[in-house]
């Protein structure tokens, strides 16, 4: 019985250690998971806010050359969507004045 209580904090305390261990292993597994999924999705939500950009800017390139008949064409729900309407009703109305 005195062997035991003696015996007890030292089991106590291997209990905890592999107790912390295992959530330590299982935190790194969750993480190195969890990196290639944060860079995929960066990688997507950067593409659907500099695709946008970019058609913008080759569209507003050509009607600063003059090519009033350009139009920006952005698909339902981009992140310009709105931006791309206002160009396009510019576009339109310096085309009419131009004649």
């Amino acid at each position: 019985m005195v062997w035991n209580n003696l015996y007890a904090p030292d089991r106590d305390a291997r209990i905890l250690v592999v107790a912390l261990i295992t959530i330590a292993v299982t935190l790194l597994v969750e993480l190195l998971l969890a990196i290639p999924l944060i860079f995929m999705l960066g990688i997507r939500q950067s593409h659907r806010v500099i695709g946008p950009m970019n058609r913008l800017k080759r569209a507003l390139q050509a009607i600063g050359q003059g090519d009033f008949s350009q139009r920006v064409q952005l698909r339902q729900g981009d992140a310009l969507e709105d931006l791309a309407r206002s160009i396009n009703k510019m576009v339109e109305q310096l085309q009419k004045r131009a004649g």
